[in-house]
């Protein structure tokens, strides 16, 4: 999209911005519109450390508000109702974003037990939005599993693919609802029968 015209007009008072690839091309052409030269390096926010071993659990830690298109898409809520029928997922985030989920819904966590959580739960389940698709760019969820010492099951992210490689278990979301359960599931049974690897 473009910026409005209020923003235009802020862009020549600031002397740096932060901001993520998502929207560098259009922050790039407006700044250079102002006569300044524009120079950017992409910032991908992470996560603090955390130090504790990987711990092995019973169902798959899945946080989200559930508010863009895909996630929220009718092909989603049922590869989540079926993982949710097969009790191998924890679902946390607003309540709102769980209606018809409450028996796996663990509830909103603040932010200072949200790796705590994912630890315990041992296994995250990973995806992203059709913005992150686009723009190459990851949902901050895959540092927090990563730092949270948990095995993750992502979508095929092209950042996720190049920075995380083989370390990730992958399912295609360009399958069925059905088969993007099955490619989970089957994953997580994987995570339970092979605990060393």
């Amino acid at each position: 999209g473009k910026l409005r015209t209020k923003y235009k007009k802020k862009l020549s008072k600031y002397d740096g911005f932060l901001i993520t690839p998502l929207g560098v091309e259009i922050f790039k052409s407006a700044i250079e519109k102002t006569g300044k030269r524009f120079e950017g390096i992409n910032i991908f926010p992470s996560t603090y450390d955390y130090a504790k071993a990987y711990h092995a659990s019973d169902k798959i830690f899945y946080g989200s508000f559930n508010a863009d298109k895909l996630r929220a898409s009718k092909k989603y809520k049922e590869m989540l109702s079926i993982l949710a029928q097969e009790d191998i997922i924890s679902f946390y985030g607003p309540k709102y974003a769980w209606g018809g989920f409450e028996r796996n819904w663990g509830g909103m966590l603040p932010k200072e037990e949200l790796l705590e959580k994912i630890n315990q739960h041992g296994v995250a389940l990973v995806l992203h939005s059709e913005s992150h698709f686009k723009s190459n760019i990851p949902t901050g969820r895959i540092f927090e599993a990563a730092s949270a010492n948990a095995v993750i099951i992502s979508d095929r992210n092209k950042f996720v693919e190049d920075n995380f490689g083989d370390s990730i278990l992958y399912i295609d979301v360009d399958k069925s609802s059905v088969e993007m359960a099955e490619q989970i599931s089957k994953h997580y049974k994987w995570i339970k029968e092979h605990p060393v690897e």
